[in-house]
This record gives C-alpha cells, sequence and structure tokens, in this order.
C-alpha cells in the first residue's frame, strides 16, 4: 500500500511540473504512471480473500486491457514520433550532392607509390647523417616506424 501512495505522489508531482519539454512525453509518462496504479489496485483487489472466482476473472481481463492499451499507446507515440521527427540527412553527404560530387569513393590507404616514397625516405636517413642515430637505431630494434617530419 505505501508504493501505491508513492506512485500516487508522484504522479501529483508529475502532472504539476510536467517536466519534459515535450509534451507527448509528458502525456506518456502520465499514462504510464496511471496505467502502474491501475495495475496495482487492481492487484490488491484480486488479492482479497472476499472476492469471487468470476470477480478474479473480470480483474485479469482488466489487468490484459490496461497493459495492452498502454502497449498500443506507446506504439503509436513510436510511430508518430518518426513521422513527425525523421532522422536528419548526414549533411556531408548532402552537400556533397547538392555540388554533384560522387559519394562512393574507394580509398586505398597506400598505394605503389607512398610504399617506394617511404622506403626511399628510409635509405636517405640512413645515409645521411642524423644527430639522434643511436636513438633512431634503437626506435628501429624495438620495431617503431620511421617518421618524416
Amino acid at each position: 500500500m505505501f508504493a501505491l501512495l508513492v506512485f500516487i505522489c508522484a504522479l501529483a508531482a508529475h502532472m504539476r511540473t510536467l517536466p519534459y519539454t515535450n509534451t507527448l512525453v509528458d502525456v506518456q509518462e502520465a499514462i504510464s504512471i496511471a496505467s502502474f496504479i491501475a495495475l496495482m489496485w487492481l492487484a490488491v483487489f484480486m488479492s482479497l480473500d472476499g472476492v469471487s472466482s468470476a470477480g478474479r476473472q473480470v480483474i485479469s481481463v482488466l489487468i490484459v486491457m490496461i497493459n495492452g492499451c498502454y502497449i498500443a499507446f506507446v506504439a503509436w507515440l513510436v510511430v508518430h514520433a518518426t513521422k513527425t521527427h525523421p532522422q536528419p540527412e548526414n549533411p556531408i553527404t548532402a552537400e556533397n550532392e547538392a555540388h554533384g560530387a560522387e559519394t562512393d569513393i574507394e580509398v586505398n590507404p597506400i598505394t605503389a607509390n607512398e610504399e617506394a616514397r617511404g622506403t626511399e625516405a628510409e635509405t636517405q636517413i640512413n645515409n645521411h647523417s642524423v644527430p639522434f642515430q643511436a636513438e633512431y637505431e634503437a626506435g628501429k630494434a624495438e620495431g617503431f616506424d620511421v617518421v618524416r617530419v
């Protein structure tokens, strides 16, 4: 029973403040709390000793109907939100297409020319006097890549 009191206070506080900026989210939260309160009351009534078998069946049907209605409402809310707030298009892709640029470009990170330039640069470094030759050799021995700055 204390849980019911807590949720009734939560519903009252929510309806008083409406904390969300979107009205549909406020409505969804209010319906969520209200359906929880209704389900808890029905569960309390169902657990009473004086309720007949027919009464328990009616309460069970009401519980299923409340849950079904809430699920249908959330499904409608999701569909409504996706229709009224579509996902924005990628601005870079849209700008490229507006200027007639192709967006499907294959990029090969290492080409034969880059590989040749890399080995050529290593050869030039190895053939010239480097102020930090010992550090360079130690780095090469450790497996670090040579970087031209």
